[in-house]
């Protein structure tokens, strides 16, 4: 496989390759940067939303078609996530030689009618196939989103422009339980209706279509700001004919433990998709009771990514050049044991404050692993080497709801002891996760300093 060659013209929208230091200093990051940023943090909430508004439509789905909750996990995780780890692969090939705006708008669009067409289909194969247009349109987002950002603003905000965008999944799934929940009652208010080319439509497909629509219309927002050139180092180009399999293979145990305890942790992430259903089986619960108050708990959890940021960044800077790992291993810890006791609180307002504990000090991981992607990889691997980060984390995002469910029903076999099965699984990964990047924060340094020697070089 070979990379976009600088000395030929570049494909149809793509921005020339610009030749610069990997470490070499920018200029200050200006409005249009920061634009950027703002415009990518929308279409990641989006896209959370788009994903999420399932999660709130189990109960309903279930009753009107029959599903068992093995089905519905399957439609959680691998109908999205599979799809999304397969063809983050290819999408990522395309951001890293094409328009990576034209790439996102790509993907912006297919997720968008995927989502409407959840809300025509009537059977669980229906809402598989249009769940899978989901996770490819999904994954065109990420890896070339991190690419602009990644070109855009220099090494002293990197972290903070990053953990802006890593916004996305918190304002998400805040936006996701809060309109889900007032567009299920809403839904449920009209009863069923019928709509052109659809015909009869029940309150939950219509909750699919409505919130599917807005991205269509989003994707031309894109094409709002300019599209940074490529930073790429005289060494990249001397090494351009470089895989990322061969930069895997040469840093064999720092890749695998980072991809394992970035894995480990985005099961407890996709496991978090049970939490509804725990509301309702274990305190009785409707959407319009736990959706705001999971909202508040998101947008909490939001604020702290930047704050979490910030002091990484001023952790960098003060020499601690493995901050945007050594950091998050500090947090680890604690998140086991809250998750080891919060699923035996009696009471549910307990459990909401425990729960926003443990949101607060743990989520933005994707922002940890996309800062130490910039960082150790080379500037022309960064697209391949984030699908291949995103890869390992959506796989883990699959298999969360699917853990979940198997303990539920095949080591507990009670519905009601959901709970139980969350205990476990939000209580192991974060120390499968510690492990591992405990075992790999002495392999950073090397790596870093490659980086700045490259600079110091010029190749």
């Amino acid at each position: 496989m070979t990379d976009f060659n600088p000395a030929q013209s570049p494909a149809d929208g793509a921005k020339p390759v610009v030749v610069v230091s990997e470490m070499e200093p920018e200029a200050k990051a200006g409005l249009g940067a920061w634009w950027m940023v703002i415009v990518l943090l929308v279409c990641y909430i989006v896209a959370i939303l788009d994903r999420l508004v399932l999660v709130m439509l189990v109960e309903p789905m279930k009753l009107d078609l029959g599903l068992t909750d093995f089905e519905i996990s399957l439609l959680l995780g691998p109908a999205f996530g599979l799809f999304y780890a397969i063809f983050g692969f290819p999408l990522a090939w395309a951001s890293d030689r094409f328009s990576r705006r034209k790439v996102i708008a790509f993907g912006l669009t297919l997720w968008s009618v995927a989502t409407m067409l959840c809300g025509a289909a009537g059977s669980f194969l229906s809402i598989f196939a249009a769940r899978m247009g989901v996770g490819i349109g999904e994954a065109a987002l990420s890896p070339a989103a991190y690419s602009l950002i990644g070109d855009r603003f220099p090494r002293q905000l990197l972290t903070r422009a990053l953990a802006i965008y890593a916004l996305g999944p918190r304002l998400g799934v805040a936006v996701a339980y809060t309109a889900g929940a007032l567009v299920i009652a809403y839904s449920t208010s009209l009863g069923p209706i019928s709509l052109p080319l659809i015909g009869l439509t029940k309150p939950w497909q219509l909750s699919f279509i409505i919130v599917g629509l807005p991205g269509i219309f989003l994707a031309l927002a894109l094409f709002t700001f300019r599209e940074p050139g490529r930073r790429v180092s005289t060494a990249s180009l001397a090494e351009r004919d470089s895989t990322v399999l061969g930069f895997v293979s040469e840093n064999k145990k720092l890749t695998t433990l980072l991809l394992l305890g970035f894995a480990s942790v985005s099961v407890a992430s996709g496991a978090d998709s049970w939490v509804p259903s725990y509301f309702a089986r274990r305190f009785d619960w409707q959407p319009l009771q736990f959706g705001p108050a999971m909202s508040v708990i998101s947008l909490v959890a939001a604020g702290s990514i930047l704050i979490k940021g910030s002091i990484v960044d001023w952790l960098y800077s003060r020499g601690l050049k493995d901050a945007h790992m050594r950091f998050y291993t500090w947090l680890l810890g604690p998140a086991a044991v809250l998750s080891a006791i919060a699923f035996f609180l009696p009471n549910p307002f307990v459990f909401l404050g425990v729960l926003c504990v443990i949101q607060v000090i743990t989520m933005g991981y994707l922002v940890y692993m996309a800062a130490v992607i910039q960082i150790i990889t080379p500037l022309h691997l960064r697209g391949r080497m984030t699908a291949l980060f995103l890869f390992a984390t959506t796989m883990g995002v699959a298999f969360g709801p699917m853990a979940v469910g198997w303990i539920t029903d095949f080591v507990f076999r009670d519905p009601q002891l959901v709970g139980g099965s969350l205990g476990i699984v939000l209580t192991a990964t974060p120390v499968i996760a510690l492990v591992a990047f405990r075992a790999a924060l002495p392999l950073l340094p090397p790596h870093i300093a490659r980086r700045g020697d490259a600079s110091r070089t010029g190749s």
